[in-house]
């Protein structure tokens, strides 16, 4: 048990202290030397360092603070250790690569210099969450506000949060510009950390309710190479027994199987939504 313990930490550690190394690379490159702000703790950080000249990741690492010891207070010692572990070592690295690479920050067109700095935090940001870890910040505020406002919706609040920060950039820099690709950082990080954490292998999953299930399932096998599974159902609206056909597919299949209802059941009720992540025959293994 104990063994398994050092490596579950060893790992956990290496992709914290990997995750770190990234974001830090692209805040130094992309963000900061481009008058742009990456969202939350990090954000406020950045601005006051513009305004200050005090070292951001040391501004980071004191603003967190107080957000680590209530992590531990509400979150349990797990989660204190790894995301205090995370936050300290981007810290660092984001102190000591402004230091190391100052005369490598790209400074070119502004879309590629947000579209970049976001995909690498996104990357740094997903690999400790991966680790049941976070960067600290923003997302101990979320899990807090979550656990004891279940109701109140996580990525509204973050949103909110992060529109200040942005909106503020605005004035710190000086340009509208700042605040506008700044808010693109944030939207590619997320879109990067769910990708990461959710696969790439996304798909659709589709609820037919439908009077020809049989023949239905027959042909989208043969078309696409996918199953299906018939579940008996009751239509109240007509008082008569359906079924549902439920069926899961890569994005590229959905044209095909469209074409396949309007030839076999054109009346049939369809519900598509996006599956983050695929497991199973024919996908991806468990």
């Amino acid at each position: 048990m104990k063994q398994k313990a050092v490596i579950r930490w060893t790992i956990d550690i290496v992709y914290i202290a990997l995750g770190a190394a990234i974001y830090a690379l692209g805040y130094t490159i992309f963000i900061r030397h481009n008058e742009l702000t990456p969202g939350g703790i990090n954000g406020i950080a950045t601005q006051i360092s513009a305004l200050t000249s005090l070292p951001p990741g040391m501004l980071s690492l004191v603003i967190s603070i107080p957000l680590l010891i209530l992590g531990f207070w509400q979150l349990g010692s797990h989660f204190f250790i790894t995301t205090t572990i995370s936050t300290v070592l981007s810290s660092i690295f984001m102190d000591t690569f402004n230091t190391l690479l100052d005369g490598y920050a790209y400074e070119g067109e502004i879309l590629i210099v947000a579209l970049f700095g976001g995909a690498l935090s996104g990357i740094g940001l997903a690999l400790p969450i991966l680790r049941g870890a976070s960067a600290g910040g923003n997302d101990i505020i979320a899990q807090v506000v979550h656990r004891h406002w279940p109701n109140v919706p996580v990525g509204k609040f973050l949103f909110g949060f992060n529109a200040v920060v942005f909106i503020s950039a605005a004035f710190v820099y000086g340009n509208i510009e700042s605040a506008l690709c700044s808010a693109v950082v944030s939207f590619v990080s997320s879109y990067v950390i769910d990708a990461i954490l959710l696969g790439m292998d996304s798909g659709k999953s589709l609820m037919i309710v439908t009077e020809k299930p049989y023949e239905l399932a027959e042909a989208i096998h043969a078309s696409t190479g996918r199953g299906a599974t018939v579940i008996p159902a009751y239509g109240t609206y007509r008082q008569e027994e359906r079924s549902i056909l439920l069926c899961v597919s890569r994005r590229r299949d959905i044209v095909k199987i469209r074409r396949i209802l309007k030839d076999i059941d054109p009346y049939a009720f369809v519900m598509i939504q996006d599956t983050g992540e695929i497991f199973g025959k024919n996908f991806k293994s468990i």
